[in-house]
């Protein structure tokens, strides 16, 4: 172990230096709580072997101020006071030190000390080690929650955490995308086709990298398009169109196109369209609902009206 000795008597940290040595630790030592505080800053001690009265801060204060600090690394605090000093132990016990030895100090007593004060530290490593551990798998396990399990794009729980940044941006649109005849398509090819259906449009609408994409519900996918107007998003979705139907993926079921199409329903929020995103949603779905039955495999546009 790493130990700091401090203390104002360089007799004693003599002895304690020694001491240490001896029993295969290594030390570090100041002169006076201010510099052991410095010295506690700069490597994290193990243990420390403070005296109660020195100049700059005392005992009581230093190991105050050891306790304060938000590290992880668990540092033992032994206050090092004679019998006449006795009675200060308890306030120091109670400020967090976690252990005494009396004045002069003896060698086996120390060592009996020190032997707890490593089984301590270790203890507290191996929680600190544990508390990162449950922190990582939470992290994991709530980014996990926020994604679509079959396409992996971000799903409603990702969309509530983002909606509130969207609203500072201005203008903004949204665009709601629905696979043309899905259902057919599942009872034509089978579930297992239809959710690689899902995956594939996913990833085709996942490539553009102006919007935010979240799978909304069954073969239905939302776009947010930060700080884009309406007109420049309409031509980004045609694009997207075009490059899924481009993919020739045969669909009977959809006709007269006869192959995989996407529709899309798009509002823009800010600009003429007031109101908010909760709003520009219920337009885009609208929108939407229009171009499905205007025929499919198409972008549509909020009504103006």
């Amino acid at each position: 172990m790493l130990i700091l000795i401090v203390g104002d008597k360089e007799q004693e940290r003599a002895v304690l230096r020694e001491a240490v040595t001896a029993l295969g630790h290594q030390w570090r030592q100041a002169e006076d709580g201010d510099l052991g505080w410095l010295q506690y800053l700069d490597c994290r001690p193990q243990v420390i072997l403070s005296d109660f009265i020195m100049p700059g801060r005392d005992g009581l204060e230093l190991c105050r101020a050891v306790r304060s600090q938000p590290f992880d690394h668990y540092t033992y605090f032994v206050l090092l006071s004679t019998l006449a000093q006795r009675h200060h132990v308890f306030e120091g016990l109670r400020s967090g030190a976690d252990d005494y030895l009396p004045k002069p100090v003896d060698v086996d007593e120390l060592a009996l000390h020190l032997l707890a004060a490593e089984r301590v530290s270790e203890l507290h490593r191996r929680l600190a080690e544990q508390r990162l551990e449950l922190q990582e798998l939470s992290s994991q396990l709530l980014e996990e929650s926020r994604k679509d399990a079959l396409t992996q794009v971000g799903n409603r729980l990702r969309f509530n955490d983002d909606s509130a940044g969207f609203l500072t941006t201005s203008p903004c649109s949204v665009a709601l995308c629905d696979i043309d005849c899905f259902k057919q398509y599942n009872d034509t090819y089978g579930h297992l086709e239809g959710d690689k259906i899902l995956k594939v449009v996913a990833l085709q609408l996942d490539r553009c990298q102006s919007a935010h994409l979240y799978r909304f519900g069954g073969e239905e996918f939302l776009l947010v398009f930060p700080a884009m107007g309406e007109e420049a998003a309409a031509q980004q979705l045609e694009r997207l169109r075009a490059d899924i139907e481009g993919l020739n993926v045969v669909h009977a079921g959809n006709k007269p196109y006869g192959r995989l199409t996407v529709t899309f329903g798009l509002c823009s929020l800010g600009g003429d369209t007031p109101g908010h995103l909760e709003q520009a949603l219920k337009h885009a779905d609208q929108a939407l609902y229009d171009g499905k039955n205007a025929g499919r495999n198409r972008v549509m546009r909020r009504a103006r009206g």
